[in-house]
C-alpha cells in the first residue's frame, strides 16, 4: 500500500495595486488590468435598488484611486480574481460585512488571514515601500 501524500498548502499571492474603477459593491479593476472580486462575500447587485448603489458607493469611497493589497485566493467562473482586500491594516472583506453592505457567502472565519497579511504589511513598511500618516 502506497503512502498517501498530502499536498502542502499553497502560498497565497499578495501584491499592492491601485484601484482604477469600481464595478459594483464587490468587484473592481486594478491598474494592472485585473478584475478583482471580494472573496467569500456577496454585495447586492448594482444598480438594482438602493442597497446595490450604497454598496458600490461605499467601496468607491474606500478604495477608488487608492493603493490596496490583494491576497489572491483563486479565480471564479468569470475569470475574476477572488481575494482578500486590505487598505492599510483593515481587511475590507470584514469591514464591509460588519457595516452591512455584504452578505457572507460562507461561515468561514476570515480573521486567520489578518495575521498573515500583517506580517506582509509590516515587511513592506520595513522596506519603506509604504508609509503611515
Amino acid at each position: 500500500m502506497k503512502n498517501k501524500i498530502v499536498p502542502s498548502q499553497k502560498e497565497t499571492q499578495t501584491k499592492l495595486v491601485t484601484i482604477t474603477g469600481v464595478i459594483d459593491g464587490d468587484t473592481f479593476d486594478t491598474n494592472d488590468g485585473e478584475r478583482i472580486r471580494l472573496f467569500e462575500i456577496d454585495a447586492p447587485e448594482y444598480p438594482k435598488g438602493c442597497m446595490g448603489v450604497d454598496a458600490k458607493a461605499r467601496l468607491e469611497t474606500l478604495i477608488l484611486n487608492k493603493k490596496v493589497a490583494i491576497e489572491k485566493i483563486k479565480k471564479d467562473n468569470f475569470g475574476r480574481i477572488l481575494g482578500y482586500i486590505y487598505l492599510d491594516k483593515l481587511l475590507l472583506n470584514e469591514v464591509l460585512t460588519e457595516e452591512g453592505h455584504f452578505t457572507p457567502q460562507r461561515c468561514k472565519v476570515i480573521f486567520q488571514r489578518i495575521y498573515t497579511f500583517l506580517m506582509f504589511f509590516d515587511n513592506l513598511r520595513c522596506q519603506q515601500q509604504i508609509f503611515y500618516i
